[in-house]
Formats: C-alpha cells, sequence, structure tokens
C-alpha cells in the first residue's frame, strides 16, 4: 500500500522519521526520491561515557539530536583531517598542491589558501606549474 505525502520538504521528512514510509520498495512514489537522495546507513561505534557527554553537550548546544551532532561532528572532523595528512604528505613532497587538493578533496586554489592559513610553505615549483598548467588543458 502506497502513501502520498505531498509537502514541503520538512513536512516529508516528519513524515519519514515517524515511521510513515522506509526506504526501499515500501517508500511511497513521491518521496522515494527523497529517500533514495538521502539514505543513509546504520554504523555502530563504541564510545567512551566522557565521548558520550562531549557529543551530547555538543547536540544540547547546537539544538539538535546526538544523531545530527554526530554526523555534523564527523563531517567537519574527516574534512579537517583530510586537510591535514594532504599538507602534511605536501610538506614531505610526496604530493605537489594539486595531489594534496586531491586527498582533501578541495580545488587547488582552496587547498592553496588552507596551506598558507597553516602557514606550509610552499614546495610549488616550475614542474608543478607545468603539470598544473597541462591538467587544465
Amino acid at each position: 500500500m502506497f502513501a502520498y505525502v505531498v509537502g514541503s520538504l520538512s513536512v516529508i521528512r516528519e513524515y519519514i522519521r515517524e515511521g510513515g514510509a522506509t526506504c526501499g520498495r515500501d517508500c511511497p512514489m513521491l518521496i522515494a526520491s527523497y529517500c533514495n537522495a538521502t539514505h543513509v546507513q546504520n554504523v555502530t561505534a563504541r564510545m567512551s561515557r566522557e565521548e558520550l557527554d562531549l557529543l551530547d553537550r555538543l547536540a544540547n548546544e547546537r539544538g539538535e539530536s546526538r544523531s545530527d551532532a554526530i554526523r555534523a561532528a564527523i563531517r567537519r572532523g574527516a574534512r579537517e583531517e583530510l586537510i591535514r595528512i594532504a599538507l602534511q604528505r605536501y610538506r614531505e613532497g610526496e604530493v605537489g598542491m594539486r595531489g594534496a587538493a586531491e586527498i582533501a578533496g578541495l580545488t587547488i586554489a582552496e587547498m592553496m589558501h588552507e596551506a598558507n592559513e597553516r602557514g606550509v610553505l610552499s614546495n610549488y615549483d616550475e614542474a608543478d606549474l607545468e603539470d598544473d598548467v597541462d591538467a587544465l588543458r
């Protein structure tokens, strides 16, 4: 049996949250694309009481659920860690600025900005410039 929900995205989200739909075959047609576009997987992780307290404080300060706080913290933390790894490899000469940008998931300009903000000296030389010009062609 299909239920049809018409309304704003927030109405649809609330409908799903209250168990009115599940992603997959039972998902109503009008919100099937919403379900597929926002499909998430459950992940289990063991956390200390201190880590849980930290997450609860974050959720409370942001006025959101623990799950939302976890997702936001992971996004920020993972992005930051990728930038840190990329700049470390750049400093060590393992990759150029373009390679660092690819690791971090940033554009070269964004990666250069991050490097500048963090005081990472440029290893950019003529060979890197030639590689970047070739990549743009």
